[in-house]
C-alpha cells in the first residue's frame, strides 16, 4: 500500500492502522481475521510483522478501531508468544468517502449528541457532528471518559481543564457544559481541529472551549482537569507533561486503555505522584479516574 499520511488526505480520507508482532502465526491469524474490513498488508521486517489494514470505503473510524481492538484481544488470548500491538492510527488519501454528516442521536452520560441542524437544544443536548475526526461519542474509550468526567462534575465550576487529543471536541463540549470555566482541546489532526472548531461554535461556546494544535510539551498549566483518551504508546509517551501540567490535587482521567493495559500504566502513574481514585470499565475497555499528589502516597480509591 502507497499512501499519504493524513495530513494530506482530503475529503477522501480513509482510516489505516498499523499492527505489530513478532509471532508471525500471530500475524497470520490477525490478517485472516481483518480483512473483511479493509485492504491487508503484512510484511516481515527483520522478525517484527507488521499489519497494515486500510479501511474500505464509507468504513466510520470509531466503528474500525473498536472491531480491531476486539480482534486483538481475542488473537492475543489464544498466542502463546509475543502478543500483538496497535501501534498507529492516522488518516490517508483513498478512494472517495461519503461526503455530508448523517442524523445525529447519542446518548453519552447525562447528554445526548444531536445534529447540528437540530434546532431548539433542550438543556441536556449538545450539537455536534464527528465528520472525519475520531471521537462519535459510540466508542467505548469515549463513554468511559465522559463517566469519569461527570464525577469530577462538583468541582468544575471554576476548573480550567485539558482535553489531550481532543478529536471532534466531544470531552471539550461537555467539559464546558458540565461547568468548567475554561476548557483547551489539543490535536495534531487537521481534520479534528477543524471539526472541533466548528462544533465549538454550533453550541456557542467560543469563549469558554479554544481548540488548538499546539504540541503538549509546549503547553503552560496549570490545569485542574486532565482528560486523556488515548492509545497507551502515546499516553506513555505523555506521562511527564501531564505531571507537569496538572496542578497538585487536580485531576487526571485516562482513558482507552484496553485488556491488561491499564494494570500495566498504573504503576508509573503511582511513581509519577498520581493516586487511584476510581475505575470504569465497558467489556474489555477501561478507564482510570487519578488525583495528582505532591508525592507517592499510595493510591487510596474513592466511591
Amino acid at each position: 500500500m502507497k499512501l499519504r499520511e493524513w495530513v494530506d488526505a482530503g475529503d477522501d480520507a480513509r482510516l489505516l492502522v498499523l499492527i505489530e508482532t513478532a509471532d508471525g502465526q500471530c500475524a497470520r491469524l490477525l490478517r485472516r481475521e481483518l480483512q473483511a474490513m479493509g485492504e491487508i498488508s503484512c510484511d516481515d521486517k527483520d522478525g517484527i510483522w507488521q499489519l497494515g489494514l486500510l479501511a474500505h470505503d464509507g468504513v466510520q473510524f470509531d466503528v474500525c478501531l473498536a472491531w480491531v481492538q476486539e480482534k486483538l484481544e481475542s488473537v492475543n488470548s489464544r498466542g502463546k508468544s509475543a502478543p500483538a500491538e496497535l501501534v498507529e492510527t492516522r488518516l490517508v488519501a483513498g478512494a472517495a468517502a461519503p461526503r455530508g454528516d448523517a442524523p445525529v442521536t447519542i446518548p453519552i452520560g447525562s447528554f445526548t449528541l444531536v445534529s447540528q441542524t437540530a434546532k431548539n437544544c433542550r438543556p441536556h443536548e449538545i450539537r455536534f457532528a464527528g465528520g472525519k475526526a475520531f471521537g462519535s461519542g459510540t466508542h467505548p474509550s469515549t463513554r468511559l471518559a465522559v463517566s469519569l468526567l461527570e464525577r469530577t462534575a462538583a468541582e468544575l465550576a471554576a476548573a480550567q481543564v485539558l482535553d489531550v487529543g481532543c478529536g471532534s471536541g466531544v470531552l471539550s463540549l461537555i467539559s464546558a457544559r458540565l461547568g468548567a470555566r475554561y476548557t483547551v482541546g489539543v490535536d495534531i489532526c487537521p481534520d479534528s481541529l477543524a471539526v472541533a472548531r466548528r462544533n465549538v461554535e454550533r453550541n456557542n461556546l467560543s469563549g469558554r472551549i479554544a481548540i488548538s494544535d499546539t504540541p503538549v510539551r509546549e503547553l503552560a498549566g496549570p490545569f485542574d482537569l486532565i482528560a486523556a483518551n488515548l492509545t497507551l504508546a502515546v499516553l506513555y509517551g505523555l506521562l511527564a507533561d501531564l505531571g507537569r501540567l496538572c496542578r497538585v490535587g487536580g485531576w487526571l482521567i485516562v482513558s482507552g486503555l484496553q485488556g491488561q493495559q491499564a494494570g500495566d500504566v498504573l504503576p508509573r502513574l503511582l511513581e509519577s505522584g498520581w493516586q487511584l481514585a476510581g475505575r470504569a470499565n465497558e467489556g474489555k475497555w477501561q478507564a482510570m479516574l487519578l488525583r495528582r499528589s505532591s508525592h507517592d502516597s499510595g493510591n487510596a480509591v474513592l466511591t
